[in-house]
């Protein structure tokens, strides 16, 4: 099951990354997790993902970036497991969304733009 986010989660926090989708949000069997993809004023596209699965040390929140020459995502930031929002909310993968969860992973997502602004900045 996939849930679009609103239109306000669409603006980036981050000056100058122009988000290319509105983060797609899904449930998958034991874990929850959301994707958005951004542009860089020079033209690097940058891939946002933020699991969090039933199995704690599982979740993980990644910034990447795509390479134009191989088209494969390299991680240039995360947040560690134990700082991420989402695993301090408790977010439950065996229910549907709640406004509390769509919060902690908003928390996430931002901190990651505010990571890869600095490293593309």
């Amino acid at each position: 099951m996939t849930e679009q986010t609103t239109p306000e989660q669409t603006t980036s926090p981050a000056p100058g990354l122009v988000a290319l989708d509105a983060a797609s949000m899904t449930k998958g069997r034991q874990s929850k997790e959301t994707v958005q993809h951004f542009r860089t004023p020079g033209g690097t596209r940058v891939r946002l993902k933020i699991v969090c699965d039933s199995v704690g040390f599982q979740s993980y929140a990644q910034a990447s970036v795509l390479d134009p020459t191989t088209f494969l995502w390299n991680v240039v930031a995360s947040v560690p497991y134990g700082l991420m929002h989402t695993v301090r909310a408790n977010v439950n993968p065996y229910r549907t969304w709640t406004h509390h969860e769509h919060e902690a992973f908003d928390r996430d997502r931002d901190e990651l733009l505010n990571k890869i602004s600095f490293l593309l900045d």
